[in-house]
């Protein structure tokens, strides 16, 4: 295998540990972002609100 192909596997691979980690740390956020959206949509829908 010559230098300049285990340079772009390296470059490959830091790529996608890079996404993984990315997708980890941002599909958590967006998840808890879309269900706080949808609680508080079904929060205004409910009439009785506790204040």
């Amino acid at each position: 295998m010559t230098p300049y192909a285990a340079r772009i596997l390296m470059a490959v691979l830091a790529l996608a540990w890079v996404a993984l980690i990315a997708l980890a740390v941002y599909g958590d956020q967006m998840a808890g972002y879309i269900r706080h959206r949808r609680q508080r949509r079904a929060w205004r829908l409910s009439k009785r609100i506790p204040r």
